[in-house]
């Protein structure tokens, strides 16, 4: 017969995975969104503020179920090391939204400043009329890599519009699997994009 600490506690156990999953979830919701919701201050930053709440919960739980490892060592949450895999989920999610909400600065150049207000009014009336196209993503198959390095290229990487910097995280969010590891430890920078780019390639 369980004890009333034990019924206490159940509840936590269970709360404790529900928000390891919506942590470790974070970025892979967000390369679900079409580009166009992708912006600064809807879903990066209410993102960011969800992350949060979700690790002050989960670590404030932590330290209560803590105490108890001894009698509950025998739980999922003990026995697969849920903490230390939570805790790695949430600083690789804050890490990628950080990145996308202060990419660096870049110096304005004498094409931007000159260029046509025709030509900007033309591509963004044209813009709007045109379906949402996700991004593509490659999971490291070679049968799925020419399409998805076509499709990148042309929706990303000879886009003008784009910065090298943001050419880097649509693609690290565009990665699963294997290519998403190769990248994993490359900082968003301008210099980056065209050395992942070659790794991929390679």
């Amino acid at each position: 017969m369980a004890t009333a600490r034990e019924i206490v506690l159940n509840p936590i156990f269970e709360r404790q995975n529900d928000i390891h999953g919506f942590i470790s979830r974070t970025i892979d919701n967000l390369k679900k969104l079409a580009i166009a919701k992708r912006t600064r201050g809807n879903e990066f930053q209410s993102r960011l503020e969800r992350l949060e709440t979700n690790w002050d919960e989960f670590n404030n739980a932590h330290k209560q179920l803590i105490q108890y490892r001894d009698k509950y060592s025998d739980t999922i949450y003990f026995t697969e090391d849920i903490f230390p895999e939570c805790e790695e989920a949430y600083f690789d999610a804050k890490g990628t939204l950080l990145d996308l909400l202060n990419p660096l600065p870049l110096s304005p150049t004498p094409e931007v400043d000159t260029k046509p207000v025709s030509n900007v009014s033309y591509s963004s009336s044209r813009s709007r009329h045109l379906p949402k196209i996700d991004l593509p993503t490659f999971d490291g198959k070679y049968a799925n890599w020419a399409q998805f390095q076509d499709l990148f290229s042309t929706m990303v990487n000879d886009n003008e519009d784009h910065t090298d910097v943001e050419r880097l995280q649509y693609l690290k969010m565009s990665l699963t699997g294997e290519p998403a590891q190769l990248l994993k430890n490359i900082s968003v920078t301008v210099d980056n994009f065209s050395r992942s780019w070659q790794i991929l390639i390679d």
